[in-house]
């Protein structure tokens, strides 16, 4: 084996091995298509056996420089071969065989060769053609059809773009006759110079599903969603692959932006937008606390796929309320009553929305309606006392505080209301009764310290007062009543 072909070979195999342990199968798809071969068609099984073929095949086309190129650009981080010249290419000119002019051996016609017998001493006629006119006269019969190959060669480079499909029509042709391969590859073509291409990646969703990728259909048609794509069927089978790949979750926000498009064609997809409407409610129950603002997209989503939903508006509202938005909390609730008139929980949060916004007639009177629904609802009867103590109906929260006690007895915030009612009522031992109670109940309930501070202080058990107000400060209060205890301790001698 000559030295040439021994360095080829050793660069191949750098090159192999390389490419087996140091790229992925997508990052090799990718550097297939920038060559204009396609991965996965490589009669090879396995990453080993593709590689080994795909390198064989650049070989044979002469095209291992160009592609160490690439994967050099592609991937600077990684130490690629050199790029020797190959056993074809290191023969040098000097071992060319010599050509030999076509002048060495003219060939002689009949006409000259009569010339040449009847008089060889004769000198040359100043009139006789010279050798290259004698070569030119012998080969002229080739012109004839050097231009017709000529024009011939023309015509198909001139016509060749205006008949070569885009890839983009190429893909989607491919796809309409069940070429997916094909389809795909032209397609991801078409991705990667445009990224942007919508209905490109609408195309190569579809024919990701045909190909049994689901993983990759959904990206597919999640970013064709992200660029607004405006064909609803791309969010119902987004949401129909998440439903499928178990996660129905994901599934509500997609579906939801297909039924916005076009909602007549929600009823071929019941079972699927059922499936994210029952997980996104169960999800959003536990998202309320943990994260508001993915529970609020959820149950929007689910609000848009099933408008009769009472639970999801009453869900949507009450993280409203929580956020401060009480006016659309207060549309949310009011849209579960116009569905279901009965629902206290409806009926009591919308009170507190009031509340929220200082509309405490409107408060009350929803307060009262839940509580002819559901007469013992502690909850409820500890919302009516709040809201009648800012009335200044002393007597009447007192009542509603006593009653949210006997209907709950372990319910702290009623204890909390009930002896800061005593306090205005000037019941010190009754009120200070209630709020160690309401500390025992809750002892890390910041309301529940701060009113037993407060009450011990007024009754003059400034030793007892410390306990609590110093508790108050550890559990983050917020900062107005933080400086009113810290002024309150100092008074104290703390």
């Amino acid at each position: 084996m000559s030295p040439e072909i021994q360095a080829w070979n050793e660069q191949l195999a750098i090159l192999r091995r390389n490419l087996v342990d140091s790229l992925s199968e997508d990052e090799l798809r990718t550097l297939c298509l920038d060559m204009g071969v396609d991965y996965d068609s490589l009669p090879a099984e396995g990453k080993s056996g593709k590689v080994q073929e795909l390198v064989a095949r650049l070989e044979r086309r002469k095209s291992i420089p160009e592609f160490i190129e690439i994967c050099r650009r592609s991937h600077p981080d990684i130490v690629w071969p050199s790029v020797p010249p190959s056993p074809q290419e290191a023969t040098t000119l000097g071992d060319q065989p010599e050509l030999v002019s076509i002048h060495e051996s003219p060939v002689v016609g009949p006409a000259e060769a009569r010339a040449e017998a009847s008089d060889a001493s004769e000198p040359p006629s100043a009139y006789e053609p010279d050798e290259r006119a004698q070569v030119t006269r012998r080969y002229r019969w080739l012109a004839l059809p050097i231009g017709l190959l000529i024009v011939l060669v023309a015509l198909v480079l001139y016509t060749r773009p205006f008949s070569r499909q885009s890839p983009l029509e190429a893909g989607r042709a491919a796809l309409e006759r069940g070429d997916v391969a094909t389809a795909i590859r032209e397609l991801e073509q078409v991705t990667h110079v445009d990224p942007q291409q919508v209905e490109a990646r609408v195309l190569l969703g579809q024919a990701y599903e045909k190909a049994n990728r689901p993983d990759d259909a959904i990206g597919q048609y999640q970013a064709a969603l992200s660029l607004q794509s405006p064909d609803p069927q791309v969010g119902f089978r987004l949401g129909t692959l998440l439903v499928a790949s178990g996660k129905p979750v994901e599934a509500a926000a997609p579906l939801a932006a297909a039924v916005k498009l076009n909602a007549g064609m929600a009823v071929s997809y019941t079972r699927e937008i059922s499936a994210a409407v029952t997980a996104g409610l169960a999800a959003s129950s536990d998202l309320v606390s943990k994260d508001p603002q993915q529970a609020a997209q959820i149950l929007g989503a689910i609000t848009t796929l099933d408008a009769r939903n009472v639970r999801s508006r009453v869900l949507l509202g009450n993280l409203y309320v929580s956020g401060g938005q009480s006016q659309l909390a207060i549309e949310q609730y009011q849209a579960a009553l116009a569905l279901d008139s009965n629902n206290t929980s409806a009926m009591a949060n919308l009170g507190v929305a009031y509340y929220q916004m200082g509309k405490l007639d409107d408060a009350v009177a929803q307060f009262q309606s839940a509580l002819q629904q559901a007469p013992d609802d502690a909850e409820t009867h500890y919302l009516l006392g709040a809201a009648f103590i800012q009335q200044n109906k002393v007597d009447q929260a007192l009542s509603e505080f006593q009653a949210a006690i006997k209907s709950n007895p372990n319910l702290a915030a009623a204890y909390v209301g009930l002896g800061n009612t005593q306090l205005l009522q000037n019941d010190l031992d009754g009120a200070v009764t209630s709020l160690n109670k309401a500390v025992q109940l809750a002892p890390s309930q910041p309301e529940a310290q701060y009113a037993l501070g407060r009450a011990l202080m007024l009754k003059g058990d400034r030793a007892g007062a410390l306990q609590p107000l110093q508790r108050f400060l550890t559990l983050n209060p917020p900062a107005n009543r933080r400086a009113e205890v810290e002024e309150w301790l100092k008074q104290l001698g703390q």
